[in-house]
């Protein structure tokens, strides 16, 4: 048999949660020839292999609804949640939740008293700490996190059983974490040529085969609400498997076997291989992947480097390398110019103190740059872009009160930026191409339609992720983090692309970790987890620390105390570089000072920022090309 072969992708971050309360299972073997046919089976209830658990006689109301709720994460082990209907009724048992659900997670101490004046009603109450949609995507908290519900109870031969739990399952915090594991499903980009992750929480398996499985379930029912009409996918709604993910005849691969794909068109089918490949690399280190009955040859991630969204391309290389971004540190320095870390300035004016530059990215697919000089004097700031490692010279690009610093796009002929953020903020698309035009400059713009942002406070930050589909925006002192949606625009004849005339727009903004505030620089350090610099308001924090945090919210780490520095002004982060992180900190009185941290954990170490001689190299802002 020919087979794909998957290499296994990066590590998994953090092992955490999801729901699926139907465990699939493979019933019969697939056929060797003839048209593609359906023979998948999914196990019923009641066909569990084992029976629900025995419940102790004569347990209280509060320690059967305690029961019922620790039960109802152990999907892992009980797929079918017997053990957690066998606190129900049998009618409410019946009826409980016969497909997936979400489900309301809450702190671990949570409260249970019986009502005192009705004996067979539990009230529960606790914090929400956040929800688990149906589809398995984490859902932050709402702004009241306060619990509470009533859950009635009835005899059944002289024992208390739950008669009616609420709507939507309640999962301790702690159940969920030593039950549930995060996953990534992933889809694609709006030009089908990057893959997006779609961050899942799926009940944790003893064997990867069934976690492959959950995970193929995952990507077929399509993206969450959140990346619903910002991401495309090659399954469609015929797609399906014809079987169980199973393990292959040798038991060191496992076969996904896909009917109703519908297409022979080699990019798509390229893109969903893509899909399957990326979605499953967590799994399983081979795949034997067929389509509609054709057994497809061997590939493997690697072979698929250009759909991968952290793989950017490098100085000097094709948009099609797999090359990670450069290592190569840039200084603005106090004067207000671009120079390497030994001092010697970059080419054109702006390696010179000139531009009066406070601030300036890179990328790190084309070399373009794009720089932020303040003019005090006129209370204005400029932006200016050029390539001035291919020599052409900075150009004055887009004019304003206050700008935000530049974000590339992953192709980086494009960058966003956010216009006046104090006062009538206005995200601004600005395409850069290398080549003249009659009018003897280089740019071009197109505004960006975020409306959302309306009442969300002044904006004072934005970052495009590497795949190109989330936004991050720093706006009323939080994060927030939203989805790029592009619609065509008839009147331009075009429609949106990697640099495309169509309209983009920010569209399902959503508060991330709303603890942090008084929120500074925001990077992405890869496409599911973000870098930020901020005070934490239930700590206290008197300085801006470092925070990393799982595009969702789920995960929040602190890398950084406060006792060492003062703010953090700003971030760089490149994971193909050592060190990988950059930051620029206010000194005191004045000024800024750079540091370099050599690992992204709560043990690692910050040190000064040093040039090839050991000397201290000293500025107002540091970065890597991304």
């Amino acid at each position: 048999m020919t087979t794909i072969r998957m290499i296994a992708g990066r590590p998994l971050g953090v092992v955490l949660l999801l729901l699926t309360c139907l465990a699939a299972v493979a019933c019969s073997a697939v056929p060797g020839s003839g048209p593609a046919e359906d023979v998948r089976q999914v196990v019923a209830t009641g066909q569990q292999g084992s029976g629900p658990a025995q419940i102790q006689p004569g347990l209280s109301q509060e320690a059967i609804v305690r029961g019922f709720i620790e039960a109802s994460a152990q999907s892992n082990n009980d797929p079918l949640l017997s053990n957690a209907r066998a606190y129900l009724t049998p009618v409410a048992g019946e009826a409980w939740h016969r497909t997936p659900v979400g489900f309301t997670l809450i702190s671990s101490s949570f409260g249970t008293r019986v009502d005192p004046k009705d004996e067979s009603v539990v009230e529960i109450t606790g914090t929400i700490v956040g929800r688990i949609a149906a589809d398995g995507s984490f859902e932050p908290p709402p702004q009241n996190t306060s619990y509470q519900t009533k859950w009635r109870l009835a005899k059944v031969d002289d024992e208390w059983r739950i008669e009616k739990p609420a709507s939507e399952m309640v999962m301790r915090f702690e159940d969920f974490n030593n039950s549930y594991r995060q996953m990534r499903v992933y889809f694609l980009d709006h030009t089908s040529s990057v893959v997006v992750p779609d961050l899942r929480y799926l009940p944790e398996r003893s064997k990867p085969v069934s976690m492959a499985d959950a995970l193929m379930t995952a990507l077929l029912n399509g993206p969450s609400a959140q990346l619903r009409q910002a991401v495309h996918t090659e399954i469609t709604s015929t797609t399906r498997l014809r079987q169980n993910v199973v393990l292959a005849e040798d038991e060191k691969a496992i076969k996904v076997d896909l009917i109703g794909v519908g297409t022979s068109d080699p990019q798509r089918r390229q893109a969903l291989i893509a899909q399957v490949l990326f979605t499953l690399q967590s799994v399983a280190t081979r795949v034997e992947i067929t389509i509609d009955g054709e057994q497809l040859p061997d590939r493997s991630v690697n072979d698929l480097g250009s759909f991968d969204p952290e793989k950017v391309p490098g100085l000097g290389q094709s948009s099609s390398s797999s090359g990670n971004v450069t290592s190569q540190a840039y200084v603005v320095t106090d004067a207000g110019a671009v120079t390497d870390l030994a001092g010697i300035p970059i080419q054109g004016t702006a390696g010179y103190p000139g531009l009066k530059l406070t601030s300036a990215a890179m990328s790190a697919a084309t070399g373009t740059l794009a720089a932020i000089s303040t003019q005090s004097e006129q209370n204005q700031q400029q932006l200016y872009v050029g390539q001035p490692l291919s020599g052409q010279p900075m150009e004055q690009a887009l004019p304003a009160t206050t700008l935000t610093l530049p974000s590339f796009n992953r192709a980086g002929d494009e960058l966003w930026t956010v216009k006046n953020g104090a006062t009538k903020p206005e995200v601004v698309r600005v395409f850069y191409t290398a080549q003249t035009t009659p009018a003897g400059v280089h740019t071009s713009f197109a505004r960006v339609d975020s409306s959302q942002l309306a009442e969300k406070g002044p904006v004072t930050g934005l970052a495009l992720s590497p795949d190109g589909v989330r936004v991050a925006v720093v706006a009323g002192g939080g994060v927030w983090i939203g989805v790029i949606q592009y619609t065509d625009d008839p009147a331009s004849g075009g429609v949106g692309g990697t640099s495309g005339t169509g309209i983009a727009t920010i569209a399902k903004l959503m508060p991330l970790r709303s603890e942090l505030n008084e929120v500074g620089p925001v990077v992405w350090k890869d496409p599911q987890t973000l870098l930020i610099g901020a005070k934490n308001k239930d700590n206290h924090e008197f300085y801006r620390t470092l925070y990393q945090v799982s595009v969702d919210g789920w995960q929040r780490t602190q890398i950084s105390t406060s006792v060492i520095f003062n703010d953090i002004k700003g971030i760089s982060y490149a994971s193909g570089a050592n060190p990988p992180l950059l930051a620029t900190f206010a000194a005191q009185p004045s000024g800024q000072d750079l540091w370099q941290r050599d690992t992204l954990t709560a043990l690692g170490n910050w040190s000064r920022v040093l040039s090839p001689s050991g000397q201290q190299v000293t500025g107002s802002w540091i970065f890597y090309p991304n």
